[in-house]
């Protein structure tokens, strides 16, 4: 399994699920399969969350979205998982490794049939560390792997850091660890930090351009509640007051683009940024949204009925020709009022005027720009009558 398949399934777990666990003492099974050195702890609980008044109103919408059923197929591995932990040091540990090593510890209704059903063609299976290793076929020596501990839980991860795990030698520090848990019984998705921006991954100090409030993030505390629509609370600490303000002001940038944009000014999402309150106090940023799930359900139908109405226009209006006002949005006819009337029988005995021969077909480029993976550039062809 390819590294970047290990953060593919990682990140449709947290687009799929974005939901955390729910701890306690009686229950802590799953946090054992933490990465040696943690500094970053990220918790999901799917069925909790499905539950959830704010998970079944998502649920009722993607069900109404043709495109979500055609994509979900083949993901009923998702029902059978109930929670996630995904833990890292934040650092790579060997020479060029670009990504840090992570485990992700899967708890749930699991059996060697199931993911054998998920995994690739001509997986085998192999005894490892007491463990049943998914290895697929040609996988190379240092692509992560999926180890199945038992009916109840799994780990994701590269082969030195499974034999880590599951040698029982995954630590983490107690303050981060008791954060952790806190956040935990508190929210619904948490996400717990202890290590910094500028240092994680071999960061340059300065960071990206325009991105050096983020390089100066040295802890994170966030976690997210669905319980009664959409809330938020967090604490984001910087290295200094300066950087702490500076983060803020960023923060709130957001929030006023959304107030003076006038399209948004108004609607349900506009409301819903500008609801969220930034503070700083020292070098920490203090983070809180408070959304009820009625006014999360209305912004989620502008968000759903203005992505119709884009997807409704045509390259042409895209390159700035539209049909004029009045016509039905998508449709443009077929001739004008001036073309027809140029084309009906004169009155005055002059020979009817023919119409405007429809104009040859013309080749035309958009050109994005600002892309990741560089300007992009894409060549259509105008309607029209080849000659």
């Amino acid at each position: 399994m390819r590294r970047s398949t290990i953060l593919a399934a990682g990140a449709t777990i947290l687009g799929a699920l974005i939901f955390c666990p729910e701890v306690n003492a009686t229950e802590p099974s799953v946090w054992q399969y933490l990465y040696p050195g943690t500094k970053t702890i990220v918790g999901i609980d799917w069925q909790r969350a499905k539950g959830s008044p704010t998970g079944k109103m998502i649920a009722r919408h993607l069900a109404q979205s043709g495109d979500f059923k055609s994509a979900a197929q083949g993901t009923e591995i998702l029902e059978l998982i109930d929670r996630v932990l995904i833990s890292t040091s934040g650092r790579p540990v060997a020479d060029g490794q670009r990504v840090p090593p992570a485990v992700i510890a899967i708890q749930g209704r699991l059996s060697r049939e199931v993911l054998l059903k998920v995994a690739p063609k001509g997986t085998a299976v192999q005894k490892f560390k007491g463990a049943d290793l998914f290895v697929p076929f040609n996988s190379k020596a240092d692509e992560p792997l999926v180890a199945l501990i038992n009916e109840q839980f799994a780990v994701m991860g590269d082969r030195e850091s499974l034999a880590l795990v599951l040698d029982g030698q995954g630590s983490v520090e107690q303050e981060l660890m008791a954060r952790a848990l806190q956040m935990a019984s508190e929210c619904e998705i948490f996400v717990v930090s202890r290590e910094s921006f500028a240092d994680a991954a071999g960061a340059s100090p300065e960071g990206p351009q325009g991105m050096k409030q983020l390089q100066d993030i040295e802890a994170v505390d966030l976690g997210i509640s669905l319980a009664k629509g959409l809330g938020l609370k967090g604490a984001v600490t910087s290295k200094d007051p300066a950087s702490a303000q500076s983060l803020a002001m960023m923060a709130q940038l957001f929030t006023t683009m959304a107030a003076s944009d006038p399209k948004q000014a108004n609607s349900e999402l506009g409301k819903i940024a500008r609801s969220l309150k930034v503070s700083t106090e020292g070098k920490t940023v203090h983070l809180s949204l408070d959304i009820p799930v009625a006014q999360l359900e209305r912004g989620v139908v502008q968000m759903k009925a203005s992505a119709k109405e884009f997807g409704a226009k045509t390259l042409e209006s895209l390159v700035g020709v539209s049909p004029k006002p009045g016509s039905i949005p998508g449709l443009r006819p077929a001739a004008s009022p001036q073309l027809a009337q140029a084309s009906a029988p004169q009155v005055t005995g002059q020979p009817p005027v023919r119409p405007q021969q429809p104009a040859q077909p013309v080749k035309r480029t958009i050109k994005i720009v600002g892309l990741d993976s560089g300007d992009k550039e894409i060549t259509y062809q105008s309607a029209g009558v080849q000659r």
